[in-house]
């Protein structure tokens, strides 16, 4: 049985919630997620954004 370690994303690409659509779209491109985290200055999440 697999685990969500086994194969989880280890390099987080992360945005926060000043980060504007247009640089949103382009770290959708970029790193070819289809989901990312959006997390405060203090990196703690606050939402998903997809």
């Amino acid at each position: 049985m697999l685990t969500a370690k086994e194969i989880m994303t280890t390099d987080v690409v992360s945005v926060t919630p000043a980060t504007s659509l247009k640089e949103l779209a382009a770290q959708f491109v970029k790193s070819k997620f289809s989901n990312m985290p959006v997390v405060d200055d203090a990196g703690k999440l606050v939402g998903i954004i997809s």
